[in-house]
C-alpha cells in the first residue's frame, strides 16, 4: 500500500475494534491490556460530563459545583478498556463492568486513563480538565495585573 493512503480506519473510532495490545507494569508486573484505538468526541464529553457539573446563578453566569477527575478517570477507563486479565480462579475471569473497574486500584486506573488518552493523541493537559496554566506559564499580556 502506498505511504500517502489515508485509510478512514486510521482516522476513525470504531467501537467494534479489536483495539491495540499494551503491556502496564504495576506492582512489579507487567499486566496485559487492549484497549481501544481511539476515542470519538461524544466519548470524550462524556467522560468530561461525569467529571464536572455547571449550574447558572441568577444572574445567567456559570458556576461550576462539581469537579471530579476520579469520574473522568474511571470514565475514560470505561470507554477505552478493551480487555483486561484479571481472573478471580484460573479460568474464571473477572468481568469488564463499572462496578469492577470502580474496584480497580487507583494509581492502576490512572495508568490505564493515561494509556487509552496516549492512544488517541490526547495531549497531556487534555488529560486534566480542570488544570490551567501556572501564572508563571502565560505571559504577562495574558495576565491582567501580572508584572
Amino acid at each position: 500500500m502506498a505511504d500517502n493512503a489515508f485509510l478512514w480506519e486510521d482516522y476513525s473510532a470504531d467501537p467494534s475494534d479489536r483495539g491495540v495490545s499494551i503491556q502496564i507494569e504495576h506492582h512489579g508486573k507487567d499486566l496485559p491490556f487492549r484497549i481501544r484505538r481511539s476515542l470519538t468526541i461524544d466519548e470524550r464529553q462524556r467522560a468530561n460530563e461525569a467529571a464536572i457539573e455547571i449550574q447558572i446563578d441568577k444572574n445567567g453566569l456559570p458556576i461550576i459545583t462539581k469537579q471530579d477527575q476520579a469520574a473522568y478517570t474511571k470514565e475514560i477507563v470505561l470507554i477505552g478498556l478493551k480487555h483486561w486479565p484479571f481472573e478471580y480462579s484460573p479460568g474464571k475471569p473477572v468481568p469488564l463492568t463499572r462496578a469492577n473497574i470502580l474496584k480497580l486500584d487507583g494509581s492502576l486506573l490512572d495508568k490505564l486513563a493515561a494509556a487509552i488518552l496516549g492512544a488517541t493523541e490526547v495531549k497531556a493537559e487534555q488529560y486534566d480538565p480542570f488544570g490551567s496554566p501556572s501564572v508563571a506559564a502565560l505571559s504577562t499580556e495574558e495576565v491582567p495585573n501580572h508584572k
